[in-house]
């Protein structure tokens, strides 16, 4: 009886290899995982840009890092998922189980994005599903995964996964490594979000404002990419990159709400613990920010569209039939071609001697310019022609204290570039009101 036994045991075993390989012939098949992202200030004019890719709740998993096996087995295929979120062709069983692993940190081409990671601490946290292959698979087919889970996670890495995915005309720099975390008050500090002068960017999700509203800035997408922004001028030296911004009030409005330094934001309490986007700043800090807000307005719309537009997270003036309105719903939607020359409406744009106040600037105003200098005109400035005049004018002008000043930029570009680029600039400085 054992001998019978033992042989039914193996013979089961041939039948069943016998039967997988006969009737369950593996088709070469693409796995396409899409994941759920969510944000607050989605659907205001932006996401023209690579429509279709990031307008969705369910979201292309571009460029993630990825596992696939047969359940219980050892992986047979991993890799970096494509601009579609999808592997290659993989020799695929109908009618089996299969995991599909997913990370959120994102790789291409030498570039590395890593989602709460660190080089301390890498990422290891992946969402893993199970998926049954069924009898209609057919070669050149596809296998979709979708992941109903969301996290801050997930909207950082697709914004990462877009940045990754036109890395020359967004000058996602090359080679480089860049690590975003979402944490809570206080290990993200007291702001928003910060970015030091290093590769590292923490996402505040538990921003708590001075009127006592928490925000979690992680269902913001422009937040999350202004974020990047300051990250992507860091690492190439661009407008304001690697200064510590230090917001100068106007006069000495510290205590009265004023369209020029926003104090309102802070109830009148004296202090300005929420940046304002039409603040008015010290000039580096103006250019810093204004580029972050650039920078995320253009992973979002198209270069081509004749408007840019963003949501500002927070309460600020807006400009209403030609005066600044105090306005307190958000987001607000703001279009980057607005042209509003906020300092010459609202602000002084000459020192206490009458001189031209250029080593102060407005936020919005140096957002638009640079908006403008990259999309109007046959002579538009790419981002990696940005980023060399800041570059150029901090080597021969920061010892003199002037640099990021308009008179010193205009004679960088002079030096840099033709003279129809130089027209242009100077052209942008004057519809934009950033050339005083």
């Amino acid at each position: 009886m054992s001998s019978t036994r033992k042989f039914a045991v193996i013979f089961g075993t041939i039948v069943s290899l016998f039967c997988s390989s006969t009737f369950a012939t593996p088709h070469s098949v693409k796995w396409c995982a899409h994941w759920y992202t969510k944000f607050i200030d989605s659907g205001y004019g932006e996401d023209t840009f690579n429509a279709g890719q990031n307008t969705f709740e369910y979201s292309p998993a571009k460029y993630a890092k990825a596992k696939l096996r047969i359940a219980g087995l050892p992986y047979h295929w991993e890799g970096n998922l494509d601009s579609d979120g999808c592997t290659p062709l993989l020799s695929t069983e109908g009618n089996t189980d299969y995991q599909f692993h997913i990370w959120y940190t994102r790789f291409r081409g030498g570039r590395a994005i890593h989602v709460n990671a660190d080089e301390f601490a890498p990422d290891t946290a992946y969402k893993g599903l199970t998926v049954t292959t069924g009898n209609m698979l057919s070669d050149g087919g596809t296998v979709n995964v979708t992941y109903s889970h969301w996290h801050e996670r997930t909207n950082m890495a697709q914004l990462a996964g877009l940045a990754l995915g036109y890395p020359t005309s967004r000058y996602w720099p090359g080679q480089s490594v860049t690590y975003i975390s979402t944490q809570a008050n206080p290990a993200c500090g007291t702001g928003r979000g910060t970015n030091t002068v290093d590769n590292k960017i923490c996402i505040n999700t538990d921003y708590v404002a001075t009127s006592g509203t928490h925000y979690n800035h992680g269902l913001y997408k422009f937040v999350i990419a202004h974020e990047m922004g300051h990250a992507q001028s860091n690492a190439v030296r661009g407008p304001g990159g690697n200064t510590s911004p230090t917001y100068q009030l106007v006069l000495n409005e510290t205590t009265n709400e004023h369209p020029c330094n926003c104090v309102a934001t802070s109830e009148g309490s004296g202090t300005i613990p929420e940046m304002c986007f039409r603040m008015r700043a010290d000039i580096l800090s103006a250019e810093r920010e204004g580029w972050a807000n650039f920078w995320s307005a253009a992973l979002l719309n198209e270069r081509s569209s004749s408007n840019g537009y963003m949501a500002i997270w927070n309460k600020t003036y807006v400009m209403q039939n030609g005066s600044a309105e105090w306005e307190t719903v958000t987001p607000i939607a703001y279009n980057m071609l607005s042209r509003e020359k906020y300092m010459e409406a609202e602000c002084d744009p000459e020192d206490a001697s009458g001189d031209p106040a250029d080593n102060v600037g407005i936020l919005s105003d140096w957002s638009q310019f640079f908006w403008e200098l990259w999309t109007k005109t046959s002579d538009r400035f790419d981002m990696n022609m940005i980023s060399p005049i800041w570059l150029a004018n901090y080597q021969e002008y920061d010892d003199t204290n002037e640099y990021g000043h308009w008179d010193t930029l205009l004679e960088t570009v002079e030096q840099l570039y033709a003279s129809n680029y130089e027209i242009h600039f100077e052209d942008t400085g004057d519809l934009t009101g950033v050339n005083h």
